[in-house]
């Protein structure tokens, strides 16, 4: 419509986060969300489990965000989560994102319904 202001330009996908941390117990859901991150030029970290994000948290300041498996061994991304918060570390406030690759289809209707 004549002097309707244009429409502001989009950002660039994955502008603002340069490094990721992948924390997932399976390897083919590491490498596909590895691939996805590469073909939007965020370089990224892998983890296992819990306890090793953990660790590469505490030793590397670098992430500007954490996608988080909830259900892995030996630390689950729940636990992991709290950590990371409760950490005195640079860190603490990085955005954790929780994945899971599998959902029983009754919690998944329970947190639809939640919103």
């Amino acid at each position: 419509m004549p002097g309707d202001p244009e429409p502001a330009e989009p950002a660039p996908v994955g502008t603002g986060v340069r490094r990721v941390l992948v924390v997932d117990d399976n390897l083919i859901n590491r490498m596909v969300t590895g691939r996805m991150l590469d073909k939007l030029g965020v370089e990224h970290v892998s983890a296992n489990d819990g306890a090793e994000a953990l660790k590469r948290v505490r030793d590397d300041a670098a992430f500007g965000l954490v996608l988080m498996d909830c259900e892995v061994p030996v630390m689950d991304g729940f636990a992991a989560t709290r950590r990371i918060r409760t950490g005195d570390g640079p860190l603490a406030d990085v955005p954790i994102v929780g994945l899971r690759a599998t959902c029983p289809s009754k919690i998944a209707s329970v947190r639809c319904r939640r919103g």
